[in-house]
């Protein structure tokens, strides 16, 4: 699968969209919003990086349209969960 998670459409966006992509070539790809479990949802953002490691998608800093951002965030495939650390700053 592949993973988007943010970006801007004129304003920065949070949302988590996967393309499934088959192994069988007869079958298409297919797009799903992935919900966020939970109440905590990350901010808006674009500019940002992001890796997939373990089952894990880990997203850091960007820039929500306003301020630069310095967080860290973690989202579980398996739980479909979401965890936020700031890291210390070495700048």
């Amino acid at each position: 699968s592949m993973y988007i998670f943010g970006g801007s459409s004129g304003s920065a966006m949070n949302d988590l969209h996967e393309l499934h992509i088959p192994t069988v070539a007869s079958v298409p790809a297919k797009w799903r919003q992935v919900k966020i479990a939970g109440n905590e949802q990350p901010c808006h953002r674009f500019c940002h990086v992001g890796v997939v490691y373990q089952d894990a998608l880990f997203v850091f800093g960007g820039y929500d349209g306003s301020d630069r951002l310095n967080d860290f965030i973690r989202f579980d495939f398996g739980a479909y969960d979401l965890s936020f650390e700031v890291p210390p700053s070495t700048i």
